[in-house]
């Protein structure tokens, strides 16, 4: 498995990505002002928030478990390690997530293809299921798609809620399933 190349992670910066405190009006005007992007020095991946359009928080690994199959949630950006994602490549568009808390990989449970089915942590073994196809050209709007099912990542019944469940969902482009990182 090959991590996101220095390359890769360069086209990532060149594609209008501002940190929040940005205050250009270029930035704002072009609604990418929520993206943030952290470099890791000295690391050939990149480390990253995924934040809810419709929502405006976090992809976060419940109560910064590090046990396997903890539940993955919204809440609001904080900061937190088990909000931080390093996008790791697996070849074309696809990545896996790690999370940089736990260590653990962003996991479709049990490999179902069903609406509906939880979306949680595993170790990474390199299943299909921990696979998700991400379009680096659109950072700030952007649905997340599991390789295996097709689905997207959906917050559950377009909640606003702290704690609600990140769910996959057959892909409708509603903002509950567009994400910025």
């Amino acid at each position: 498995m090959r991590r996101v190349s220095v390359a890769v992670a360069s086209l990532l910066a060149a594609s209008a990505l501002v940190p929040v405190a940005s205050s250009s009006a270029s930035a704002a005007d072009s609604g990418i002002r929520d993206v943030v992007l952290e470099q890791v020095p000295g690391a050939d991946s990149t480390v990253k928030y995924v934040k809810n359009k419709h929502s405006g928080k976090c992809l976060t690994v419940h109560r910064a478990s590090k046990a396997n199959n903890a539940t993955v949630n919204q809440y609001t950006c904080v900061g937190a390690a088990n909000q931080r994602w390093n996008f790791e490549w697996t070849g074309g568009v696809s990545y896996n997530l790690r999370n940089m808390n736990s260590n653990k990989c962003l996991t479709v449970h049990g490999r179902s293809k069903a609406n509906g089915a939880a979306i949680d942590q595993y170790t990474c073994v390199g299943q299909f299921n921990q696979s998700f196809y991400v379009n680096i050209s659109e950072p700030g709007n952007t649905p997340i798609k599991a390789a295996h099912s097709q689905k997207c990542l959906d917050v559950q019944g377009a909640s606003t809620a702290n704690n609600a469940r990140v769910i996959q969902w057959s892909c409708h482009g509603n903002s509950n399933q567009r994400w910025s990182y």
